[in-house]
């Protein structure tokens, strides 16, 4: 044949020797013309795809201001206090939110002690004692008797013992070394509660060699005096953490140092305050990043940011520009902006605090502080609060429509593809099929134009060899 073809499924491919025109060329060509606006369709998404991730990123940034603004308005943040112990050696001090401020005089007396108690010395550790019970107090706690029997009658058996029954001590043995000679060994209860409530109060009721338990160390509580001279008031504390002498304030005792006064000095702490202001200003700035570099027009290069012109994006700028930065009325201070507190903004909309004396003023003035943020009505932290609840809402938040805009968009643009894609290959196989019946018929007029010329020569050929037998 003069053309050949080959089909897999619908596909079929042509040599043009039928007709003599490269007809897999052509059928390409044709092809590309009616796939040409596929590659428009899929440069608007590109488009789309990188305008929908521009309002994710402002998404984003909006919500982190929503959350540092939220951290303004916690009121722990303004009643935050710290505790300096002038002598750390003595005792240090941690305070709660909310405490009192002012300086207290402390000296502490004596440290609690857990009480300790050791028996007479043995020669060895098995040394057999007698058998009976050992009953066991700590401070206001019984215990069931401890038996002892002929198998736990030494001194090893009577601790281990102890220890099994956790009769609210920890038994064990002491080693004095061997220059103690017959007394080298003893056995040792010391208290698992500390100061007078961990008395231990220990009966061996054993025959024979019994160990008799005296003091080693005595039980006893903590003390410390609040204030100097003959006012001072004496605490108490069964450990050496001592909670409620001073409201709000914990003291960890360190080492006893009858009558040296430590100063305990409780104020407001300002550094979680600052750290939380900076780090609005830090996320309002991010956001306004976002902003400018999406809304940003370059007059020598000609480029544009993503979403530059759009009006939403410009009414969002706009908004939370006012929402943090204009003055408010508020009642109770005479705080009523962030430039009012040494923050200012620069020329690209960015804020930070430029007068550290005017914000350290305002850091001292928690309460004041507080209600430019926190107001109710009118705190730049709950008008930003509102904002963001506003833009973000899954219902008729801007942004939210933004996105949904652009997703549908987006969407359409795939339907648009998908549709021209299958009219492109509707429109190939027809073509396909127009080009193989012409290929096809091209092929057979030249066989049959082939065999009419050889007829035609046969005849020719014929008629002269009869021509040449007449003569």
């Amino acid at each position: 044949m003069a053309s050949t073809s080959s089909a897999s499924g619908s596909l079929f491919s042509f040599s043009g020797l039928g007709s003599g025109f490269s007809t897999d060329s052509i059928l390409e060509k044709m092809m590309d013309v009616e796939k040409a606006p596929i590659a428009g369709f899929q440069k608007r998404q590109a488009s789309v795809t990188q305008e929908q991730s521009a309002w994710r990123t402002i998404n984003t940034r909006v919500l982190g201001m929503g959350t540092a603004a939220d951290k303004l308005k916690s009121d722990d943040l303004y009643a935050t206090r710290q505790a300096v112990s002038s002598n750390t050696d003595v005792l240090t001090a941690t305070v709660g939110t909310g405490s009192a401020v002012g300086n207290f005089s402390v000296s502490v007396e004596s440290l609690a002690q857990n009480h300790q108690q050791v028996s007479q010395g043995f020669a060895a550790q098995d040394a057999v004692v007698g058998t009976g019970s050992i009953t066991i107090k700590v401070g206001a706690a019984s215990f069931n008797p401890i038996t002892i029997d002929s198998t736990n009658n030494t001194l090893t058996g009577i601790r281990d013992a102890i220890n099994k029954a956790n009769p609210g001590v920890t038994a064990s043995i002491i080693d004095a070394g061997e220059s103690a000679g017959a007394n080298r060994y003893r056995l040792s209860l010391n208290s698992n509660t500390s100061g007078t409530a961990g008395k231990i109060d220990a009966n061996f009721s054993l025959g024979g060699s019994s160990p008799a338990m005296t003091d080693m160390t005595a039980a006893q509580d903590a003390h410390i005096k609040l204030g100097t001279g003959t006012n001072a008031v004496d605490v108490y504390s069964s450990t050496n953490t001592v909670t409620g002498a001073i409201d709000g304030v914990t003291m960890n005792l360190n080492s006893a140092k009858p009558g040296t006064t430590v100063n305990v000095r409780l104020s407001q702490n300002t550094a979680p305050v600052r750290e939380a202001v900076q780090n609005f200003l830090d996320q309002y700035n991010s956001l306004s990043d976002s902003f400018n570099s999406n809304n940003s027009y370059d007059k020598t290069t000609q480029t544009s940011g993503v979403l530059f012109g759009n009006s939403v994006l410009q009414n969002l700028q706009g908004d939370v520009f006012s929402k943090v930065t204009n003055s408010r009325t508020i009642k109770g201070t005479s705080m009523n902006s962030l430039s009012s507190i040494g923050i200012s903004v620069d020329d690209k909309g960015k804020l930070a605090i430029t007068d550290n004396a005017a914000f350290e003023k305002a850091l001292a003035k928690p309460d004041e502080m507080k209600k430019l943020f926190a107001d109710r009505d009118n705190g730049i932290a709950t008008n930003i609060r509102t904002f963001v609840d506003q833009q973000t809402s899954v219902v008729s938040g801007s942004l939210t429509l933004e996105d949904k805009r652009l997703t549908a968009q987006y969407d359409d643009l795939t339907a648009s593809i998908e549709r021209t894609q299958a009219k492109a290959d509707r429109t190939e196989q027809r073509l396909k099929e127009i080009f193989l019946n012409l290929e096809t018929a091209l092929s057979s007029i030249k066989s049959q134009g082939a065999a009419i010329s050889a007829q035609l020569g046969g005849l020719s050929s014929s008629s002269s060899s009869s021509s040449k037998s007449s003569s």
